[in-house]
């Protein structure tokens, strides 16, 4: 068995291919692929030179090109164990948020912090990479962002490492059925493969929907707090844990809205207040800042020295409260590369896509 799983990861990185993400304009010429769990076992269905193409697949594990990005992968049997909340620290932490589809963006930053080589191989040794939440929305690269993240996934162990994507409320939104801010592209997208509609892209049949649905939305590594939004008193208040609150979010993704309203504990964690829209570590109109003695207590009853957020863009990655407070979407959701968080030991700097690093005070 051994012998097997050393020449699967021999082949696994023999597969990898030069990447090249490839446009027209707006509109991908190639996508996918989406792999659908149908009657009769498994397809994969891609789009190349707008070509639709369909093809069965012989079990797993199996090898797939993501034609997209020129990126060849083994996908191994889609039975996803659900991750654990908590981690030991980790030596090394790069973390971002917010791609929002902008997988070439998130290629650019990656590279340049040396994140993964130019061949998109996992290249961190054993460091951590964090996703902070919303893949999903907004721009066109989403599926590709996803294949990506899913294979650093894969091979981030065989050196020690681990790849976390928490969800995000774009995630939720867009396996939920909200489709607001799906590009029209990829919705045309869907009706030419010919899905129900986007969110059945990601359906509970399908390989990546049943990875998403595996996922967590809160996570702690070492003393260090992660989730997309952040933590409100309110959600305090619940005393949910860790566990609770990701169970439950995971339970959201396929309820209906009847149950949903229903579950007063599920429905606050998808509203305001919940850890992927909440927004008040960062001034409003609308409504109150935390104060630092807030946000003091939250960490203290979580034994957290500091929560690592997304969700509210800034022009940099950003410390606030003392440093408690990290916040990591710094724009990748406009298209360019802009930076990440990198923490080794107690140190914390912005990497940015030109390789440089800026010591955080």
């Amino acid at each position: 068995m051994k012998r097997f799983y050393s020449l699967l990861f021999a082949l696994f990185f023999w597969l990898t291919l030069v990447a090249q993400i490839t446009f027209n304009g707006d509109h991908f010429t190639s996508a996918g692929p989406y792999i659908i769990q149908q009657d009769q076992g498994w397809e994969s269905v891609t789009i190349q030179d707008d070509v639709l193409r369909r093809e069965r697949l012989n079990g797993f594990p199996n090898a797939i090109t993501v034609p997209a990005l020129d990126m060849a992968m083994i996908v191994t049997i889609p039975v996803f164990i659900v991750p654990p909340c908590r981690y030991p620290a980790a030596d090394s932490l790069f973390v971002l948020s917010d791609v929002h589809g902008q997988c070439g963006a998130m290629v650019d930053l990656l590279q340049g912090q040396g994140i993964i080589d130019q061949q998109l191989n996992w290249n961190f040794g054993s460091g951590h990479l964090v996703v902070n939440g919303d893949v999903f929305d907004r721009g066109m690269q989403v599926n590709e962002a996803l294949w990506l993240i899913y294979r650093l996934q894969q091979q981030a162990p065989q050196t020690g490492g681990a790849v976390h994507l928490l969800l995000g409320n774009h995630e939720v939104m867009a396996l939920r059925g909200d489709d607001r801010y799906v590009m029209d592209a990829l919705k045309e997208r869907a009706a030419q493969i010919g899905a129900a509609d986007y969110a059945a892209l990601y359906g509970p049949s399908t390989l990546l929907g049943k990875w998403l649905r595996s996922l967590n939305t809160i996570e702690q590594i070492g003393d260090l707090l992660f989730v997309h939004a952040g933590i409100s008193p309110t959600l305090m208040q619940s005393q949910l844990t860790y566990e609770n609150i990701n169970n439950l979010v995971r339970r959201s993704l396929d309820a209906s809205r009847e149950s949903l309203l229903a579950d007063s504990l599920m429905y606050m964690l998808l509203r305001s207040p919940g850890p992927v829209w909440y927004r008040g570590y960062f001034p409003s109109k609308k409504k109150p800042q935390l104060t630092s003695e807030q946000v003091e207590q939250i960490m203290q009853t979580l034994d957290a020295a500091a929560v690592i957020v997304g969700h509210t863009t800034q022009d940099t990655v950003s410390s606030l409260y003392g440093g408690r407070v990290l916040a990591v979407d710094s724009g990748l959701k406009r298209g360019k590369a802009t930076e990440g968080l990198v923490i080794i030991g107690n140190q914390r700097w912005r990497g940015l896509a030109d390789g440089s690093r800026k010591r955080i005070k």
